[in-house]
């Protein structure tokens, strides 16, 4: 087992701490303190998370299942299916304690993230020792995308702090057998799986350490089995049933040739940039003298070196296999094993040098401040994050709206804008769920969740009307800092062609990345027509293609 040497025990806080602090001040200069969420997935992950907080808060009794489909009529962003639901179990749970907030959650994100820079340091104090072993772990939280998903309301960072503690546990057990943390790692590993589906990368995980490191025994251990059980029961089953949600995000069903050859590309290049040309060589010298010099068997630390290349194999080999979307995001569970090679590498070069006669503290500080200025100069990208509009919009709707009553608006916008415009409506909800945001994607066309399969639900501008009726809708808020849908251009010209009914309320900049748009966001408040009086709703939003059913439907 991997003990901490008394250096180690000593520091270990005092990094852990240093981590924490350094996370903080890349949000900050990030600008995630001040933006709004971006990415389209941000305002899924909160809204879901958001959703379990309300239940455990003021649902408990209820059916889950009605809730939750009351809970998307209000605020269309709820995403549990499309991904397990642990994380956003966690989120509740803090925001329980903590104001239930986006930034409330980047704090959270900012612990996670350093304990993963931390474990990192936790593992590797003591093989390489405290200098190296925080190199390391420092090394972590910098590389992209870590800091970028350190500052956004994802999973990814969380989800490498669950797959990196299974990694610790599958050592553990390589190291002094036995059955306990054989079934601790499985159980693990179904907890990582129900955070992300791609976790179930850890089934490869044994087969590929046992396979490098030679180790046959550790699969005729009676509790092998005990160990799927977690994945098998739990992520395997709940995999398969939301598959069909799954896959419509992905770029094929099957693998294929070209997926695979369009990630071996992109991962390798998304990785040479990550950790620089240095960090490359450092990350082959470490690989080299930990598995081929002497032989993997024969290392003191076998068990980590075969089990963290195991991790990085297992990873790789998924995301080549799994025909997903490409994005080194889904590398990030495997960026803990990578900076234990690249800082084994450094740890090499200066053993190599202080034998040389430098003395071990000159050569440690020669390898180490020359990976820190070849990585800071070539490779480290400080992450940003600049989104702004959507909450004025929010305010000035709910201004409009009036203390004690319920707002119906309609956001027409992407992904993105669909999504921060309904987080800034949601957290100013004091009675959630109450203010109902219609997605334009779901009233005025059909699509599914990653927007494939679009068509028109309006057949012309009447229709478009008659959809806004039966929605209720009393504001929209029209994005224009994107090209126009159809469903856009329809109900543009319907804004024009009855200027009685819709009444300019503001036309507000937006900002979107490194883009300005001076009037990006037009609000609009919607009169009844002429003698008549504003109508209760007769349709609700539902997840699924269609989007809209009938109020009274189940």
């Amino acid at each position: 087992m991997i003990k901490l040497s008394p250096s180690c025990r000593r520091r270990h806080w005092i990094v852990l701490l240093a981590l924490f602090l350094a996370v903080l001040v890349l949000q900050g200069l990030s600008g995630s303190w001040t933006s709004e969420l971006m990415d389209p997935d941000e305002p899924a992950h909160f809204v879901s998370g958001l959703l379990v907080r309300d239940y455990i808060a003021g649902g408990l009794g209820s059916s889950p299942i009605e809730f939750a489909r009351d809970y998307y009529s209000h605020y269309p962003k709820v995403a549990i299916g499309n991904w397990p639901p642990v994380f956003y179990g966690i989120q509740g749970v803090w925001m329980l304690v903590f104001p239930a907030h986006p930034l409330s959650v980047l704090l959270l994100l900012g612990l996670l993230t350093s304990a993963l820079g931390w474990l990192v340091f936790r593992m590797l104090c003591p093989v390489i020792g405290t200098a190296h072993a925080a190199f390391g772990a420092g090394l972590l939280i910098l590389l992209r995308p870590v800091p970028t998903y350190a500052g956004m309301v994802m999973i990814e960072n969380a989800l490498a702090l669950m797959t990196t503690v299974a990694l610790l546990l599958w050592v553990r057990h390589l190291e002094r057998g036995g059955i306990r943390d054989l079934v601790a790692f499985g159980a693990m590993a179904g907890v990582a799986a129900m955070t992300k589906g791609n976790a179930l990368f850890l089934v490869l995980l044994p087969p590929f350490a046992v396979g490098i490191g030679g180790r046959w025994d550790a699969l005729r251990s009676r509790g092998i089995w005990l160990a799927a059980l977690p994945v098998v029961l739990l992520a395997v089953p709940w995999t398969w049933y939301f598959l069909g949600d799954v896959v419509t995000g992905w770029r094929g069903v099957l693998p294929s040739a070209e997926h695979m050859s369009s990630a071996v590309t992109s991962y390798a290049t998304g990785l040479r940039r990550s950790i620089g040309l240095l960090g490359t060589a450092l990350f082959a010298i470490g690989l080299w003298v930990q598995l081929v010099r002497g032989g993997a068997r024969q290392s003191t630390h076998a068990a980590l070196w075969v089990s963290a290349a195991g991790l990085l194999a297992a990873v790789v080999l998924f995301h080549l296999l799994v025909p997903a979307d490409i994005g080194m995001r889904h590398l990030i569970p495997a960026y803990p094993a990578i900076v234990m090679f690249l800082a084994a590498g450094a740890h090499h070069c200066t053993c190599w040098l202080g034998g040389r006669g430098l003395g071990r503290k000159t050569a440690s500080a020669i390898v180490l401040c020359s990976a820190a200025l070849a990585f800071g100069v070539e490779a480290f990208m400080p992450p940003t994050k600049n989104v702004e509009g959507y909450r004025t919009a929010a305010l000035i709707v709910l201004e409009h709206t009036g203390a004690d009553q319920a707002s119906t608006s309609l956001i027409v916008s992407d992904a993105q804008g669909e999504g921060a415009f309904i987080v800034e409506v949601a957290i100013r909800d004091r009675h959630r769920p109450r203010h109902v945001v219609w997605r334009a994607t779901n009233l005025l066309s059909l699509a599914t969740w990653a927007g494939r399969g679009y068509q028109l639900r309006a057949d012309g501008d009447d229709d478009v009307v008659r959809l806004l009726e039966q929605a209720a809708i009393r504001f929209v808020v029209m994005d224009r800092a994107f090209k126009p849908l159809p469903h856009q251009r329809q109900l543009e010209r319907v804004i024009q062609g009855n200027p009685d009914r819709f009444i300019l309320l503001a036309e507000l900049p937006l900002r979107r990345g490194r883009r300005t748009f001076p009037d990006g966001l037009a609000v609009y408040e919607v009169l009844p027509g002429p003698g008549a009086a504003a109508e209760a709703p007769t349709i609700r939003q539902v997840p699924g293609y269609d989007g809209v059913e009938a109020l009274g439907r189940r």
